[in-house]
């Protein structure tokens, strides 16, 4: 025969009695021992077994004893509740039996609550539901909870609605480590974003920096153009932009041995750094070559005539010395 008082369910044997009982009261087990010393725990039933003839009625009557003190205790809490709500003031969450779904109606009365910024608490029923990003800190408080276990599909942990007590006991510390954690991540992705940054600046101050030494020009420090002079390079029109510090012509420059150079060494001379000419700026320099070819031959046409008086052919003029790219 089984009989069901309370939290217990006792079997009838016929040498005793085996028992059940689900108790949320940690001090319920020590209590049970205490009383029943013979008891032994049978594995394969789950069962508590105790000896003797009136083992049946020894355990319905702790079990109805442990009922009453229950329903006292429930009817006390209750009476806690209904004054806390009626008279406004707050209910001490350290009340001896405040527990499971009457500790979440006190937390609701004081405007608390389970949840904090990176821990998220859901209840449904008679469990909770604890999501948070991993941290191994808020993991082992997670574990030192009773009964609580992990959900892998679902990447969250499940707690009974009876140790929600003890949930929130520790949910402080979990807040703290993971905000911890996360600031600590904020701060590296930061760097990181930082570092990326960093990098792709220098790539680009490198970028310039060649496309400057690809459009730079040796001269001699003497014969250098005014910034933002027009000149042509080669076939290129070109302006001047700056020049770079000053140093002696010598056998270790790169252009030491063009034809414009020979001759100069230890004079000084410096980059001229150059860009792209505008279609304005290219057509000035055309006309402005052109008005001094023009004024030039006009100079010319009297030395020329005299040269061919005297049977002599007319010199050739020497072109204009270019300045050399590097």
């Amino acid at each position: 025969m089984m009989t069901m008082i309370g939290g217990f369910t006792i079997t009838a044997l016929a040498d005793g009695a085996a028992v059940q009982f689900s108790i949320a009261d940690p001090m319920m087990l020590p209590r049970f021992k205490q009383s029943f010393p013979r008891a032994r725990f049978a594995a394969a039933t789950r069962s508590w077994y105790v000896p003797g003839r009136l083992a049946v009625e020894r355990v319905a009557r702790f079990a109805d004893a442990v009922a009453r003190e229950q329903r006292e205790a429930q009817a006390r809490i209750d009476r806690i509740l209904r004054d806390a709500e009626f008279e406004g003031h707050a209910i001490p969450l350290d009340t001896p039996g405040l527990e499971g779904h009457q500790y979440l109606t006190a937390l609701a009365h004081n405007g608390q609550q389970l949840s904090t910024r990176h821990v998220h608490v859901t209840v449904t029923g008679d469990r909770a539901t604890i999501r948070f990003a991993y941290d191994e800190a808020a993991v082992a408080l997670m574990r030192a909870i009773p009964g609580a276990y992990f959900l892998p599909d679902a990447k969250a942990w499940s707690v009974s609605v009876a140790k929600v007590r003890d949930l929130h006991g520790v949910i402080d510390r979990m807040e703290e480590s993971l905000a911890k954690a996360s600031a600590a991540e904020t701060v590296a992705r930061e760097r990181g974003g930082q570092a990326l940054e960093r990098f792709a600046d220098e790539i680009a101050r490198e970028a310039v920096a060649r496309e400057r030494r690809a459009h730079r020009t040796l001269v001699l420090l003497a014969l250098r153009p005014a910034v933002g002079a027009v000149v042509r390079l080669h076939a290129e029109v070109r302006v001047i932009e700056g020049y770079g510090r000053s140093f002696l012509l010598d056998e270790r420059t790169a252009t030491m041995w063009s034809p414009h150079f020979l001759g100069q060494q230890g004079q000084p001379c410096c980059y001229a750094y150059t860009r792209g000419a505008t279609p304005g700026e290219a057509n000035a320099l055309k006309a402005q070559e052109a008005a001094y070819e023009a004024v030039r031959a006009r100079l010319q046409l009297p030395g020329r005539a005299r040269l061919a008086g005297r049977g002599q052919a007319a010199a050739h003029l020497h072109p204009l010395a270019h300045r050399h790219r590097c």
